[in-house]
């Protein structure tokens, strides 16, 4: 499939996926650049029981910044709770 450059590669990820099944049959796995791991494309491979083979990816948190799981979601007071204390809304 053909797109323009600024078409993000989850938008044309179905239609692909759909138009190999409708061609050739379900794939067994689907193997892809970090581009296509998000969490919508994983999902949607997991749930046309499809198994993505996506590569491992570091963490982009820069020097000195806390990471995504260092926050704690609190679900009583609807907050994160941030590593230095704070609460966050």
């Amino acid at each position: 499939i053909v797109t323009p450059g600024n078409t993000h590669d989850s938008q044309i990820l179905e239609p692909l996926v759909e138009q190999v099944i409708e061609k050739v049959g379900k794939p067994e796995a689907f193997a892809a650049d970090a581009a296509y791991k998000t969490p919508a494309i994983t999902s949607y491979l997991f749930n046309k029981e499809i198994i993505p083979a996506l590569p491992y990816t570091r963490p982009r948190t820069k020097e000195g910044f806390f990471r995504k799981q260092d926050y704690v979601y609190d679900e009583h007071f609807d907050c994160y709770l941030c590593p230095s204390g704070e609460t966050l809304k």
